[in-house]
């Protein structure tokens, strides 16, 4: 990825990640050969985990080599699994606003920790400027970054815990009705 910028100038970004996912149900004999439609599962990842980077003036103009998330590998990589990855612009201001939140949902509770307090940003009652209201009002240039992983792709052998068997009648709950898992929908992501 390149990144265009003026020497001595700095750029601040906040990358955010979806996962979304294909769930096929159990395919059960039926006399009328009905398939189960497949469920697409989006996910974000924990709102606790973004990230942050700035790119000094005097740095180089390519971002590469960052790792915006991790995910182990389980059921949910049975299917094609993709990463969508948000690349937001931010000004300076937006991200000591966004550090400062990082920070705060990022403390573990050590008596050497700041304690959690509101992140004061740009947004205010107009009416009473005493009153404290939460959050940061900002225009950002949003880019996406797609990757796909098919089981083949992946270190492990898919589980196919879905996979209907003549020997087997315990399934788990999302195999019976895949719209059981949050963030579950029919609705097929027009990039699948």
């Amino acid at each position: 990825m390149s990144v265009e910028q003026q020497a001595g100038q700095s750029s601040f970004f906040r990358f955010d990640v979806e996962e979304v996912y294909r769930l096929s149900p159990t395919d059960f004999p039926d006399p009328f050969g009905a398939i189960p439609p497949p469920c697409y599962i989006s996910e974000y990842s924990n709102s606790r985990d973004f990230l942050l980077t700035d790119v000094k003036g005097n740095q180089t103009n390519k971002l590469q080599g960052l790792k915006v998330a991790t995910q182990i590998m389980n059921w949910r990589f049975d299917e094609i699994h993709y990463f969508n990855v948000y690349l937001q612009s931010l000004t300076e201001d937006g991200y000591t606003y966004w550090s400062q939140v990082h920070q705060t949902i990022s403390n573990i509770g050590t008596i050497f920790d700041a304690p959690p307090a509101p992140v004061k940003g740009n947004i205010f009652n107009v009416n009473d400027q005493e009153e404290q209201v939460l959050g940061y009002f900002g225009a950002v240039t949003r880019d996406t970054l797609r990757n796909f992983l098919n089981p083949s792709d992946t270190p492990r052998r898919p589980l196919f815990d879905c996979a209907f068997s003549f020997f087997s009648n315990d399934y788990p709950m999302r195999c019976l009705d895949c719209l059981s898992v949050p963030g579950s929908s029919y609705q097929r992501p027009d990039y699948f």
